[in-house]
């Protein structure tokens, strides 16, 4: 039997078959080789990025929440027992003497520790400064930035940064660096890295409308009104106790002071058409039982003010609720200024309502009726015309700012 050769060409295919073969495998493993090489120096620079940040923040930031809006306008952390050594140091080294810091916590500090002017800035319980006290914040604050071009503004609160949020976004807009505060607020939230949907409630979204109709030249009076009755259209689920859903009371603030408390009183068993009563008349705080209970099936939730319920200006209304353990949890709550609203009254819905806007713990239909009625002026009440002349000096020195 004879053996049969392949063809001579055979062999040659073959030979640069088994190259082709050889490059391809050296290739393929030189572009893994490199591949690799390439997820180790990521790697690398990655871990030296987060090595660089914890040196940034723990010994050149001191481990500081301190903000940059614009190079003159700086938001601060709450200088907190912890932390205000540290905030000290960097600020004293970066702005001494050349600070002005709105301190809107409602809290006292060590303020010796600053080389710099502070400012307790109060407005007892409100989501927003007062609207006269804002025209006078933005007056003072451009002033001082006005008057040495290296000084710097500073503000913080308590917890977050809201608070300083709204404020600086009616700053920006009285400097005329925007046309409005509300599109200032997206800027500020991102430089302070909070989502502004779900950071800024509804009523300090109403205070930043407000300052833009202030801008536009509304100066608006401290009408004085009766709160007669605060009715809440759908009960909240907050209790699974037997037939309870909701144990609530109302406050009325005013001016930084507590006008009305429907849980300074002995809660009365009456019931009002079409809703649960939740009001009465008897005895002291410290003596008040629990508010009365009101079940998931009752339409509504009506609290009926005393005649002696008169507000003007900014006005808080709050919705508590009280657990079995005596523990409270705040419902809802809504700021509004008299010189904006119907003498009617205001209809909210829950979207409008801080806190209830975002609990689903309401029913989506839900609301609020706040009915009053006009008032008669308080004796001795002069402020009127000084108010006026905050108004229209703001207006002045923002039309100015803007030519």
């Amino acid at each position: 039997t004879r053996l049969h050769r392949p063809p001579a060409m055979w062999g040659g295919a073959l030979a640069r078959l088994t190259k082709s073969a050889g490059e391809f495998l050296n290739s393929d493993l030189v572009e893994k080789a490199r591949e690799a090489a390439r997820d180790v120096a990521d790697a690398a620079s990655k871990i030296q990025e987060t090595v660089e940040a914890e040196y940034r923040k723990t010994f050149v930031e001191l481990d500081c929440q301190i903000f940059t809006i614009r190079p003159d306008i700086i938001v601060m952390e709450y200088p907190s027992e912890d932390k205000i050594d540290r905030l000290a140091t960097r600020l004293n080294g970066e702005f001494a003497q050349r600070m002005l810091i709105y301190n809107m916590s409602e809290r006292k500090y060590d303020t010796t520790k600053f080389q710099g002017e502070i400012v307790d800035v109060a407005f007892r319980g409100l989501p927003a400064p007062p609207l006269e006290l804002l025209m006078e914040l933005c007056l003072s604050a451009h002033n001082w930035l006005a008057s040495d071009a290296n000084q710097v503004l500073l503000v913080h609160c308590f917890q977050g940064f809201s608070r300083s949020a709204v404020f600086l976004s009616c700053l920006l807009a009285f400097r005329g660096l925007y046309a409005q505060p509300a599109d200032a607020l997206h800027e500020v939230c991102t430089q302070l890295g909070i989502e502004d949907a779900s950071a800024i409630v509804p009523s300090q979204r109403r205070y930043l409308t407000y300052f833009q109709q202030c801008q536009q030249g509304l100066s608006p009076a401290d009408v004085r009104v009766r709160l007669t009755r605060v009715q809440l259209h759908g009960v909240p689920h907050f209790e699974n106790e037997a037939n309870v859903a909701f144990r609530p009371y109302v406050e009325v603030w005013n001016h930084g002071e507590l006008r009305y408390t429907s849980y300074a009183r002995q809660p009365s068993q009456s019931r009002s058409s079409g809703g649960a009563e939740a009001s009465g008349a008897g005895q002291p705080a410290g003596d008040a039982e629990l508010p009365r209970g009101i079940a998931s099936t009752e339409p509504c939730v009506c609290f009926q003010l005393p005649p002696e319920t008169c507000v003007a200006g900014d006005v808080l209304v709050r919705v508590r609720h009280v657990y079995l353990d005596g523990s409270r949890d705040t419902a809802l709550r809504l700021a509004f200024h008299t010189g904006f609203v119907s003498t009617e009254g205001l209809q909210l819905a829950r979207r409008e309502l801080d806190t209830a806007c975002s609990d689903t713990r309401f029913p989506e239909d839900s609301f609020l009726d706040v009915a009053f009625e006009p008032a008669p002026a308080e004796e001795g009440a002069d402020e009127g015309p000084q108010a006026q002349a905050i108004f229209e000096k703001a207006r002045a020195v923002s039309k100015k700012l803007r030519e």
